[in-house]
């Protein structure tokens, strides 16, 4: 079957009516249109041009008497060449095609077209005063989808309906006989791939020849790709009408790009060839794109808050940017007329495929007029010139939020911790869901010191917040922290105005000591000695090098005392090494280090603390 991309709906045909327009088998059923004469139950054409599917043609006899006028109904003014093709689709269907109508003398030759398509199984007996189906406008094939005989030929005429009803009057009549096809067109690809203006290409190459479809019949998929071998070739970038011999293809996303085109023949029974052995690929270079999106510029500007002002506007349109690409600037000046249009203010791009209809402007003065100006820029960096001008006012917010602070902290890893909040903050023009939290540090408990609110700067300059959270969170983590080291924090919640609370709750926590970086130095210094804990003179085998002290001493068992291992995660008390540094008298032989420098009190504790902690190798 045909795809819809290249036919009408598909629609149902009683068999029994085809040949005299009407399902009764008694005259007194049939209606005949201008042009045609009732003999029996069948409508006779005027005389027609009979074409069968391989372009024999020859004229069919009509009945004396009939109306053998070639008069246009209703207008003289539609120009159509009627049916170009006819060939199976399937057992059961059939396919039509046609080059487009035009009307004379209109300046607008492109106006939409209607095709009514009148079907017969006799050569001149189509009912013209009922089409047995019609086209969607400006579709240039249709398809008779089932409810036709089986190797039954049909004869068919096409006509033009125009905007205002008007149908031509043309008896081009072509036929063909519904069977299977299964064998594609014979086809050798593209010829050509040539610059078109504005980011368009034209393929060109010489017609297909298939065995039931006439050349006027077939259609081009073409299949495009940016790189070499990438075209997809289950999805064409675009379809050619019946019968074409080139296409430009318009609104490439990309101008003055190399693009890769293969072409393959489809026949009316759907087809496809597939190139010889090796696929035909051609490249060439979309042309330059020159012209601007259409766009009215601004509908509306509103401020929201004391910095912002939210503007609409309906999305534009452009000739190659597809409208999920485009972007915006808006320009923002505090007197009419005074934007730099080589500096936007803003500038939006839409994420995730969406088509932007709006934004909203940010940074700006509390209660403050603006006057602003919308434009629309393409791929091409051709934007639109327009100067139409909204003008809105920020808000005006004196009241900072308010805020119960800091509650607790969790996830207390070495170098980072998590901040959390059980409350919100609450503000009266921000919205819950917009207001953000900046974290202010110490060493000591109460010398937080707060500067201006903002973006996060250094954690070493007095007043800058080491943390910003997103807007509306709960949480914060707040990294970048020693090892082993006590912090204290205060939370403060900050509105859309740079408003912040004034709350002074603080929470406090000490980072988890480093194996890396607070007990390696230790046995460095201590251990890991000439003639000590070293390869090739370790005691019991117990190396504390660097790269060795982790796995010799973790989870390991005492060689002296197989009740002990050396060091138990999670409880110093069980970890020999802690008893062998910290005891006086150890559980076996002597304190270490053996030559009496013993560790002092500070060195213990934080060893103790790994351990304690998890004795993780961190």
């Amino acid at each position: 079957m045909r795809r819809s991309l290249k036919s009408a709906s598909a629609l149902a045909l009683a068999v029994a009516g085809l040949g005299c327009g009407s399902s009764g088998s008694s005259g007194d059923d049939v209606t005949c249109g201008p042009g045609t004469k009732l003999d029996g139950s069948v409508c006779y054409a005027a005389p027609v041009h009979v074409a069968d599917a391989a372009g024999v043609s020859s004229d069919a006899t009509t009945s004396a008497g009939d109306a053998a006028s070639d008069a246009p109904l209703g207008a003289a003014s539609v120009d159509f060449a009627g049916v170009t093709a006819v060939a199976p689709a399937s057992p059961t269907s059939l396919f039509f095609a046609w080059a487009p109508a035009t009307e004379v003398g209109m300046a607008d030759a492109s106006a939409a077209f209607t095709y009514n398509v009148y079907v017969a199984t006799a050569p001149g007996a189509e009912n013209f005063a009922a089409p047995t189906i019609s086209s969607a406008p400006d579709a240039l094939s249709v398809v008779i989808d089932n409810g036709l005989a089986t190797m039954t030929t049909y004869y068919a005429v096409v006509r033009a309906v125009d905007a205002a009803g008007h149908e031509d009057s043309n008896h081009v009549e072509m036929s063909a006989m519904t069977q299977a096809d299964t064998t594609p067109p014979v086809f050798a690809g593209a010829t050509s791939v040539t610059t078109a203006p504005e980011a368009s290409l034209t393929v060109a190459w010489s017609p297909a020849t298939d065995m039931l479809t006439p050349a006027a019949g077939i259609v081009y998929d073409i299949f495009l790709s940016t790189t070499s071998g990438g075209e997809n070739l289950n999805l064409p970038g675009a379809v050619s009408a019946p019968g074409a011999t080139s296409i430009t293809i318009t609104g490439l996303p990309n101008a003055s790009a190399t693009y890769y085109v293969i072409v393959r023949a489809v026949d009316a029974a759907g087809n496809a060839d597939t190139n010889p052995e090796d696929t035909i690929e051609l490249s060439g270079v979309s042309g330059s794109d020159t012209i601007p999106p259409v766009f009215a510029g601004c509908a509306s500007a509103s401020g929201v808050d004391p910095q912002s002002i939210a503007v609409t506007w309906t999305p534009a349109t452009d000739n190659s940017t597809p409208p999920t690409l485009i972007a915006y600037d808006v320009f923002v000046s505090t007197t009419e007329g005074g934007w730099n249009f080589n500096t936007p203010t803003a500038t939006f791009k839409a994420t995730g495929g969406a088509i932007l209809s709006g934004a909203t402007v940010e940074g700006l003065a509390s209660g403050a007029t603006y006057y602003l100006v919308c434009r629309a820029r393409d791929l091409s960096d051709n934007e639109d010139q327009n100067t139409f001008t909204r003008v809105a006012t920020t808000l005006i917010d004196l009241v900072p939020p308010s805020f119960e602070g800091v509650s607790h902290v969790s996830d207390i890893t070495a170098n980072s911790v998590t901040l959390n909040w059980n409350v919100p903050a609450t503000d009266t023009q921000t919205p819950t869901g917009e207001i953000v939290y900046l974290v202010y540090q110490a060493t000591m408990s109460g010398d937080e010191i707060y500067g201006d609110a903002g973006a996060v700067l250094d954690a070493d300059v007095a007043g800058d917040p080491v943390a910003v959270s997103a807007p509306g969170a709960s949480s914060v983590e707040v990294t970048g922290l020693a090892s082993g080291t006590t912090y204290f924090w205060v939370v403060r919640a900050e509105n859309r105005a740079r408003l912040t609370d004034s709350n002074t709750v603080e929470t406090t926590a000490t980072t988890l000591e480093s194996f890396q970086n607070n007990v390696i130095p230790i046995l460095e210094n201590n251990c890991a000695i000439t003639g000590c804990h070293v390869p090739g003179t370790a005691p019991n085998g117990l190396v504390m090098t660097p790269s060795e002290a982790y796995d010799d001493l973790v989870g390991v068992t005492v060689v002296e005392d197989a009740m002990y291992v050396r060091v138990y995660p999670g409880n110093a008390m069980m970890s020999y090494m802690y008893l062998k540094i910290s005891e006086t008298t150890p559980p076996a032989g002597v304190r270490m280090p053996a030559d009496g420098d013993y560790l002092d009190q500070t060195d213990i504790d934080t060893i103790m603390d790994w351990i304690n902690q998890g004795a993780l190798n961190n």
